[in-house]
């Protein structure tokens, strides 16, 4: 065989080769893909209907009982929480048992994630403490019912992009920013509740682009529509109430927010109040930012 001959036969080999490489490239990405996923989904513990340790996920619709005293050294579920609910209609009684997180700040003592439409959460005087967040909700038309959220290190019960969420009969304490945060929700109701003695916010509705609201937080679409009453939110580190710019469309009424430690007890960020409505009728919103609140 000539030099020429072989260099070309040699090319040609090396471009097949080349070419059969480039083939195989995406589908080895797609085979390991695929086996990553899969671990993943391997590796999530469903609850069994009988819930004594911290580290499962709800994965079927049923109803679930906490029978034991929950902590995060028992284990945690694949995102870092003691309990994760991922199907629809869920009923969970956590029947007065605790759920204590590790203290620092990672972790969210029950989280419903967006699949979990439907839920009903009751706590039964639960105390879930010690996670980054306490109760954190992600799906919508779900009820919560006497879940005490305290010291955590960021929020007691965090309603993310939620609807027709109704959270009711609470306590919240001793959250190092808010008692309650609602971000990008609508038609929620919070009722029958406090939010007391929190570091920054007692309860707060928006985003804000900076820390003047406890935390920096860009990107997400407004609050509208919220019912909150019969509430009381007292002796926080800044304010008892803030409705952020933006916001609109929500009822406040039946309030009492007094002795916290910023320059307002009850702030509404938006131009005249725009369209939120703060009931004079059996309302207390102590120092204000504008005239609208009254």
């Amino acid at each position: 065989m000539t030099k020429g001959r072989f260099q070309a036969g040699f090319t040609g080999l090396i471009s097949k080769l080349s070419f059969a490489f480039v083939l195989a490239v995406p589908l080895l990405i797609g085979t390991t893909d695929q086996v990553r996923a899969q671990a993943t989904a391997d590796a999530v513990t469903s609850c069994s209907k009988a819930i004594s340790a911290c580290g499962c996920t709800i994965t079927k619709t049923g109803v679930y009982v906490v029978n034991a005293a929950l902590n995060s050294g028992q284990g945690l579920t694949g995102l870092g929480d003691c309990i994760d609910i991922k199907a629809k209609n869920v009923v969970l009684n956590v029947a007065g048992n605790n759920i204590t997180g590790p203290g620092t700040s990672t972790g969210v003592g029950i989280h419903l994630l967006r699949s979990a439409n439907g839920a009903f959460i009751e706590g039964d005087d639960t105390h879930v403490t010690a996670w980054n967040i306490g109760m954190q909700i992600d799906a919508s038309n779900v009820i919560t019912d006497w879940v005490q959220t305290r010291n955590n290190t960021q929020a007691g019960t965090f309603l993310n992009n939620t609807r027709n969420v109704n959270v009711n009969d609470f306590s919240i304490s001793g959250n190092s920013i808010y008692g309650v945060w609602i971000r990008e929700g609508s038609n929620n109701q919070i009722n029958c509740s406090n939010t007391d003695s929190n570091g920054k916010i007692g309860l707060y509705v928006g985003c804000h682009d900076d820390a003047t609201h406890g935390t920096k937080c860009k990107g997400f679409g407004p609050s509208k529509n919220n019912r909150l009453f019969d509430h009381s939110t007292d002796d926080n580190g800044d304010a008892g109430i803030v409705i952020d710019l933006g916001n609109t469309g929500n009822v406040i009424g039946d309030f009492t927010s007094s002795s916290n430690g910023g320059s307002f007890d009850s702030i509404d960020d938006n131009p005249a109040c725009d369209n939120d409505a703060w009931l004079a009728a059996g309302g207390d919103y102590g120092t204000t930012n504008q005239n609208c609140i009254p």
